[in-house]
């Protein structure tokens, strides 16, 4: 399914500029045009693009006292998952310190030495010019365009020669290129530079179940609907329409969560099945 099955969602509605009677109509917008990474070659055919984690280990997951519903995201969890908040998950560590850092600066106040004449800051600067500041669909769909054309997929053992490291978005920039958390911790960055709040934003590790490998994605959270944008799709789509991904863990600004589904409990016949136990998605 497309994003253009969806549509009329409720989220859709929400994000698209209300259109005033009477009110002069304003000009159309000429297209994006993200700056392409001169360290890419051209194909005849797209490359196919991959996951990057190595595996899909939560061991360092402590749950929280009270599994209490998450804040920020609220209703179903992603892809319908069951969410419980957690006190640290194995990636927590490095995603406290690119916050502290603040993943927008690069965009926002790039200095010296932080690689701003990078694809990444140009096309940054390209979606500045074509946005004003806040959530739309229009802005998620060409920042999610404009990340992933400006950086080049590379492992981390290519890049860094370790088996697993997230980067900032600067670091990313100064190397052009990076793995699938990478992509969304850009993504990220460059949302939150644009003004739209923390709150709503969430990296996801998830686990492609027709590759078999870990992956990774940023989910936007708004009216009730959460929009993935992913570095192994060209458009936004909301997570109902994204099919093979099972979600392991989520963090943000506001904590980290691990995903589960619940399962009936065994009952005599005619009693009634209830949902009674979360499993972790591991497997």
């Amino acid at each position: 399914m497309s994003l253009g099955d969806v549509e009329h969602t409720r989220a859709d509605t929400l994000l698209r500029p209300s259109i005033v009677p009477g009110a002069a109509p304003t000009k159309a917008r000429r297209p994006l045009q993200v700056p392409a990474n001169p360290s890419v070659r051209k194909a005849a055919a797209p490359p196919e693009l991959r996951g990057s984690l190595p595996g899909d280990d939560i061991t360092g997951a402590l749950p929280s006292p009270g599994l209490e519903r998450a804040p920020g995201l609220t209703g179903e969890g992603l892809f319908g998952s069951v969410e419980l908040p957690v006190r640290t998950t194995v990636a927590s560590a490095r995603w406290n310190a690119i916050l502290a850092d603040d993943p927008a600066r690069y965009f926002q106040a790039c200095t010296s030495g932080q690689a701003c004449g990078a694809p990444l800051h140009k096309a940054y600067e390209a979606v500045k010019g074509a946005h004003a500041a806040g959530l739309s669909l229009e802005l998620l769909r060409d920042v999610n365009a404009a990340v992933n054309r400006s950086l080049a997929f590379r492992s981390d053992e290519e890049v860094w020669g370790v088996s697993d490291y997230w980067a900032s978005p600067g670091e990313a920039a100064s190397k052009g290129a990076g793995d699938c958390e990478d992509f969304a911790i850009a993504k990220f960055g460059m949302l939150r530079a644009m003004g739209v709040s923390g709150d709503l934003m969430r990296i996801a590790v998830v686990k492609d179940l027709r590759k078999g490998i870990g992956h990774a994605i940023l989910v936007v959270r708004v009216g009730g609907v959460s929009w993935v944008l992913d570095n192994q799709a060209l458009d936004v789509r909301p997570d109902t329409a994204v099919t093979g991904y099972m979600p392991l863990y989520t963090v943000g600004t506001q904590g980290a969560w691990v995903h589960g589904v619940r399962r009936p409990a065994s009952v005599s016949a005619g009693a009634e099945t209830r949902p009674v136990a979360l499993r972790p998605s591991l497997n």
